[in-house]
Parts: C-alpha cells; structure tokens; sequence
C-alpha cells in the first residue's frame, strides 16, 4: 500500500510545487518536543498542513507507516497533480523531526537550516545533550518524573477518586518499562554513562553549559533569532525553543497543557542566561506552538 511507504531524503523527489497542489498532514502525540518543532517550523512560514493526533500508547498508536516514532508527515498530491511524465504521484511519508525540516527546506525554499552549520547546531539542540536532557527530566530524574510523565498518566488513565497511593504506583508499574528504556538512551544522547545520570547536579550544571553555548550565538543585543542574518526562526531556533518548553514552560508546550519538568531553572539561571530566556519569550510570544485546530475533515 503506498502510503506504508517511508521515503528517505534520497528517495523523494522534491517538485516545484505549491502548497495548493499537496496536502500535508502531520502525525503527532500532543505536546510531543519533536512534534512541536516540525509545527513551530511550518508555522513559522505559514505552510498549511494538518494536525492529527494519535496515541500516548505505542500498543495502540496508529501511524500512517505502521511504527510508533512520532513525527510523521503524509504528503499527499492533489489528484490533478501528477508529474512531468503523466504519472500520478503517489502519497509518501516522512519520518524523524530533521528528515522532514530538510524536506521543506528542498520543496518550498524554507530557508529553515541554510547552511551546514545551522544543520550542525539543529541536530545538536534535538539529538545531542539538550534533546537528552528533556528525556532525563521527564523520564528519568525522579523529580522530573513525579512532575511530568507520572502526573500526566494519573491525570490521563486513573479517575480521580482514586487516591495517590494507588495512581502512583499504578503509574509508576505502568511506565517501568519505559523509564528503563529511556534510561540508556538518555545516557548516549548526552554522551554520560547511566550511572553519571544519578549525579543531578552535575547534569543540571551540563544543561546550563550547553544552553550558554547557544546563546553565545547571539552578536548582538538586537539579534531576534539564534542564526545571524535571520529574519525567521531558524531550525535552530524551532529546536532549542521546543526543549526550553518542555523543561521550564508554566503554560505547557505550546496549546498543549504540559507541566515543566524543572520550572525552578529559568530563575536559577535567570543572571547567567538573559539573552537566552529574552529570546525564548520571543518565541513564545511571536511563535506559539499550535497542535489543535487542525484536525483534517472527515469527508
């Protein structure tokens, strides 16, 4: 079936097309960082595409590809738009937050990673120590946890007559796997061994580190995004902002109501990161991130 199809970069041709002749739906969970990202980039310029849900259990979560990794982004051609040679297009989809960036960026002319180097600094911000640091503070560090994930199943899965000393470990039985799993893969995301994960305080002395790397890309005071020479949020800037959201925003992740894993930091390092937080306010004010209303017709 074609659209069981995942295309790679290398295998999809990228026409000269305008968004009226596709449409694009995108696959997320609601408050996903890697879900928000590809939003915050489409939105940032004004690409018409849908949101469609799927869900917070992998056993039951129902992807256009069959797998369980959100994002997902469906293209669609419109049926009159076939190709240069008289053949139809055939729906195909793009899996990974990068994947689909690079995508809009060869199709549309985004501009959204223009050089290597805004390539370097996006995979960095969502693959590297930053993006680790979101899985260590929901998933792993007890705190983060009891404050997100937990919280979000009880909320989610349990009626709330029932009391916290039956939901937690409900929940808690419930994640055990999870946690476990994203236990290891934090640790290489962050380039730590599990066992320095433990140590919170050198971890949490790291993410200031590494937001300080990034903020040193501002020149000047009057620079708005994290790329010189910007006038739009860069990929850059749509995944260091996705992060900051799930690790300190108080409103959620964009219209998603979340809560911030460790809210305390923002004002733990309201001296060393003022350009950083300037600009993360920015964003949320110039950028919201928008995961509902819009949900494809049912027709």
């Amino acid at each position: 079936e074609t659209r069981k199809k995942i295309c790679t970069m290398t295998e999809v041709s990228t026409p000269s097309v305008q968004d009226d002749k596709m449409t694009l739906t995108l696959f997320v969970m609601p408050g996903s960082q890697y879900s928000g990202k590809v939003i915050a980039a489409l939105d940032s310029r004004e690409i018409p595409h849908y949101v469609s849900f799927v869900d917070f259990n992998a056993k039951t979560r129902k992807l256009p590809s069959g797998n369980t990794m959100v994002p997902e982004l469906l293209v669609e051609y419109k049926q009159e738009q076939d190709g240069e040679d008289g053949e139809k297009r055939e729906p195909f989809i793009l899996a990974d937050s990068d994947a689909i960036l690079k995508w809009l960026d060869e199709t549309f002319d985004t501009k959204l990673c223009p050089t290597e180097k805004s390539w370097e600094l996006t995979r960095r911000a969502s693959s590297n120590f930053l993006g680790g640091a979101v899985l260590y503070y929901n998933w792993v560090n007890d705190v983060g946890y009891q404050r997100t994930m937990r919280k979000a199943i009880v909320k989610g899965m349990i009626p709330s007559f029932v009391p916290t000393f039956v939901s937690n470990p409900f929940a808690d039985w419930q994640l055990g796997p999870e946690r476990t799993k994203h236990k290891s893969k934090t640790a290489k995301m962050m380039g730590v061994t599990e066992a320095e994960l433990e140590d919170e305080p050198t971890i949490r002395a790291k993410l200031k580190a590494e937001l300080l790397f990034f903020q040193a890309l501002f020149e000047s005071e009057d620079q708005m995004y994290l790329m010189p020479g910007m006038d739009k949020p860069s990929g850059v800037d749509c995944s260091v902002y996705v992060m900051l959201e799930r690790l300190v925003s108080n409103g959620g992740m964009g219209d998603v109501p979340l809560d911030p894993s460790i809210p305390e930091f923002r004002q733990e390092t309201s001296d060393e990161l003022t350009a950083m937080w300037k600009w993360y306010d920015h964003m949320r004010e110039h950028h919201p991130i928008q995961f509902k209303g819009k949900r494809p017709s049912k027709n």
